[in-house]
């Protein structure tokens, strides 16, 4: 596979607030807020704030009707409307494709290639903000492995203006990223395959800027191979596959507020039935969906499933 790039009802006390999301009477002052800020851990989609809550487990995972072909099918990711599904499809190239569904209870179907994102070499990993207007993706077009960044002013419209989204090639290969809601911060891996990688991340102070690497992020990190990085709406949940333990499998740390460093790191223990053939986690759906690819060992490669819980 080309890997490039994760029931408690709370007490009004002051002890829950970090575990539990908001309380009713608890209300922010969002006035100055634009869709894609995340203030104390809630999204701001419009004029709407969408608060966090607590989940269950996930429960068995099922494989994607209609999208995944004989080859591989790899790093899902679904728009925070939940009716646009990005994935990378080997085809025989490796291009980024979308599947578009006219609501969230209808299967996705099969997709087609994003054009004006693909050309004759490698690309996959894509990521939008949550008003669908930046994308970035991985590709080899250059001399290594980078990511890139287009843009468009509508979402009816192609993306254009790609670019390298750090202005030139780093010193290792960097893939797997996924973008912020508000477009700014961009979670990545950093390394090359064969290597210990790891998770940095990128910031930018505006829309129209290139990112900056701020390094990695060290307490998610270990000594072996870190990467592939989703984080939930809210900025509370990393998921990210990892080799710390032995074989990879999905793991995922959290932290109660978004200035918070990251807690230690667990497994996503009821997905370990999969491992070790499973990667790329795009938790999506406002937290409720995993979607991830698993090589089921039935010959027909990588493909895309998706695992849900319950929000409480």
């Amino acid at each position: 596979m080309v890997v490039m790039r994760a029931a408690m009802s709370c007490a009004a006390t002051i002890a829950c607030l970090g575990a539990c999301g908001r309380l009713a009477f608890d209300r922010l002052d969002t006035s100055d807020a634009v869709a894609g800020d995340i203030i104390d851990g809630d999204i701001i989609d419009g004029d709407v704030t969408i608060d966090a809550c607590s989940f269950g487990l996930f429960g068995g995972a099922t494989q994607l009707p209609n999208v995944n072909g004989t080859a591989e099918d790899f790093s899902p990711y679904v728009s925070y409307d939940g009716l646009s599904l990005y994935f990378g499809k080997q085809a025989p190239n490796y291009e980024v494709y979308r599947s578009v569904r006219a609501d969230t209870s209808a299967a996705f179907p099969a997709g087609t290639p994003v054009a004006e994102l693909n050309t004759a070499a490698v690309e996959g990993g894509p990521s939008l903000s949550l008003d669908q207007l930046d994308v970035v993706f991985f590709s080899t077009r250059v001399t290594r492995q980078d990511i890139w960044i287009g843009s468009r002013t509508a979402t009816a419209q192609p993306f254009s203006g790609i670019r390298q989204a750090f202005g030139a090639v780093g010193p290792l290969v960097r893939d797997a990223p996924e973008i912020s809601p508000d477009g700014l911060t961009l979670y990545y891996t950093n390394g090359g395959l064969g290597s210990n990688r790891e998770i940095h991340r990128g910031v930018r102070p505006d829309r129209t800027s290139l990112f900056t690497d701020l390094g990695p992020v060290v307490e998610v990190n270990s000594s072996q191979d870190d990467g592939l990085p989703s984080v939930s709406d809210d900025h509370l949940e990393m998921y990210f596959r990892s080799n710390r333990s032995g074989g990879y499998r999905l793991w995922v740390a959290r932290r109660a507020r978004t200035t918070d460093a990251w807690g230690t790191p667990v497994p996503v223990a009821e997905l370990d039935l999969l491992a070790p053939n499973v990667s790329d986690p795009e938790l999506a759906e406002g937290g409720t969906a995993m979607y991830f690819t698993h090589d089921s060992g039935d010959g027909t490669s990588w493909n895309i499933y998706v695992a849900r819980r319950a929000c409480m």
